[in-house]
């Protein structure tokens, strides 16, 4: 694996290197995935081929193992030898605010009428241009665009571990 020195140079990166292809190809034989810690692992390894490695995880709100996510994420976060910057975002919950309190060292609250009216503004524009939309009544559209902007509020961002970072 390369790194890559910010000038003209090409930066050349093996697409896939030879640890990921071996765990695809064990996991492909045997219908299965990979377990966790395996990953975590492959992860840590492949982290100490470049000066910094992003971890980006969207929705974390929409996870089902709402438990195991946080943990991965701590687990991630909390390693030093690499350097691993994980960004995750969620609605605001609080059991991702307890959570990943140990490893966030910035959460940012997306929650102002900017947004709402960027979302119902979306909204109202979708409903007119769909065909099928377009026909109902402006009741059943005001409260599809209701519930969408108040279903949309807040959205909890955690990066660790440190934002300023990121340059």
């Amino acid at each position: 694996m390369g790194s890559c020195a910010l000038s003209s140079h090409s930066c050349h990166v093996k697409l896939f290197p030879d640890s990921i292809k071996a765990l695809h190809d064990e996991n492909y034989k045997l219908s299965s995935r990979p377990k966790r810690d395996i990953l975590v692992g492959t992860l840590f390894t492949l982290a100490k081929s470049f000066r910094r490695v992003y971890v980006v995880v969207d929705a974390l709100d929409e996870c089902s193992n709402r438990n195991g996510i946080a943990d991965l994420i701590v687990t991630v976060s909390s390693r030093k030898k690499e350097e691993i910057n994980v960004l995750a975002t969620s609605r605001k919950e609080q059991e991702f605010e307890v959570g990943l309190r140990d490893v966030s060292s910035q959460s940012i609250l997306v929650q102002s009428a900017i947004v709402d009216r960027d979302i119902a503004l979306h909204v109202r524009s979708q409903l007119s241009k769909d065909n099928q939309l377009r026909g109902w009544s402006g009741s059943v559209k005001t409260e599809i665009e209701t519930a969408f902007v108040g279903g949309a509020h807040g959205m909890y961002i955690s990066s660790s571990p440190n934002p300023r970072d990121v340059a």
